[in-house]
């Protein structure tokens, strides 16, 4: 059921990959949001990036992401480990090729069957308590689930989930479109930013809610940040900036 579209619109910026593995990145990236006067973030946390950094042994990263919750950004789940699972067969393989050469690899839960999913779910949400962290949302890497997982987590009681296209309102039984404006490594770039751009002059008119998607790599990249900032910039003049718990609740 798709969403009725409202007068007012909104705005949700989000800071991806939030991990120990890229802390330098993500303090920058927060540095230059405050200088726009982004005070309302969604912060995508790897509770266990590559199977190696837990985030609930890292005191120090942990104290930072603390102090950036407590000032009113929000935390959700962003998968487990962030990397592919095995392969079953070399048709399967093939595919995740084929969508991975954007992705890098990383759509984690794309093609999980349902005990899988819960196990991986789980296992994640074990690392965030631990770490003193309750996420109510829960996005997947590169926005790819299998249904299986769409239901996982509903069981699971998260409220919400998202894809590139949709918001997914598990409370309500809503789904509000809504594009992810983001950018990505290599040549892909390019055509992301004509993506971009279309998105912003065309089809973000017509949606209640636009999001934008900040990656760690994106601060390496000088002209592509600052592509995604003046985005943010010129919809922040006629959106009202929020969270997606916010966003939900209005």
């Amino acid at each position: 059921m798709e969403n009725k579209i409202e007068n007012e619109k909104y705005l949700v910026v989000s800071l991806h990959d939030v991990s120990p593995a890229f802390a330098p990145e993500l303090k920058e990236i927060c540095q230059e949001l405050e200088i726009q006067k982004i005070e309302k973030k969604n912060f995508l946390i790897i509770p266990c990036y590559q199977g190696m950094l837990d985030i609930s042994r890292d005191d120090y990263f942990l104290g930072w992401l603390h102090s950036q919750i407590k000032e009113g950004n929000e935390p959700v789940q962003h998968g487990h480990q962030h990397t592919l699972r095995r392969y079953n067969s070399a048709r399967e393989y093939f595919f995740s090729l084929c969508q991975g050469f954007i992705s890098r690899q990383c759509a984690e839960f794309r093609n999980l069957k349902k005990e899988k999913a819960r196990k991986k779910i789980r296992a994640g949400k074990k690392i965030l308590r631990r770490a003193g962290i309750n996420c109510r949302g829960f996005i997947p890497p590169w926005w790819a689930m299998s249904p299986e997982t769409n239901q996982i987590l509903k069981e699971e009681g998260f409220n919400y989930s998202a894809s590139l296209f949709h918001l997914m309102d598990y409370l309500k039984d809503l789904k509000i479109k809504s594009e992810v404006i983001f950018s990505s490594q290599g040549w892909s770039d390019y055509w992301l930013r004509a993506y971009d751009f279309a998105l912003v002059k065309m089809w973000s008119k017509r949606n209640n809610l636009v999001r934008i998607a900040l990656h760690p790599f994106d601060i390496h990249r000088e002209s592509s940040f600052l592509f995604l900032l003046k985005i943010i910039k010129d919809l922040k003049k006629n959106r009202t900036l929020t969270t997606y718990l916010n966003y939900l609740k209005r």
